[in-house]
């Protein structure tokens, strides 16, 4: 007797505790989604590279050792940067 084939499972995003909420989301967008006025779509979720960079600032760890759920390391330091950089992390 053979068993039946299980559907195949799909993973759900990891959530973490450092993560922003849907309410918090809606105060910081507007300070983080800034569009250049000319070049190609943004194509990274700006929330999972916010939800990122709280993750490290928490948690302490490397850039290298953040969870694969997230953006590219390179990203999220791209981002963390640039907002440095630009005063957006300071006024939020």
């Amino acid at each position: 007797m053979v068993a039946p084939a299980l559907p195949p499972v799909q993973p759900l995003e990891e959530r973490y505790e450092t993560d922003v909420t849907d309410a918090e989301w809606e105060l910081l967008q507007p300070h983080l989604d800034v569009r250049a006025k000319t070049g190609s779509e943004r194509t990274v979720d700006l929330r999972r590279v916010f939800n990122a960079m709280r993750y490290k600032l928490r948690t302490g760890c490397q850039w290298r050792l953040l969870p694969k759920s997230f953006p590219k390391r390179s990203t999220v330091s791209y981002y963390f940067q640039k907002w440095t950089k630009s005063g957006v992390l300071m006024r939020i």
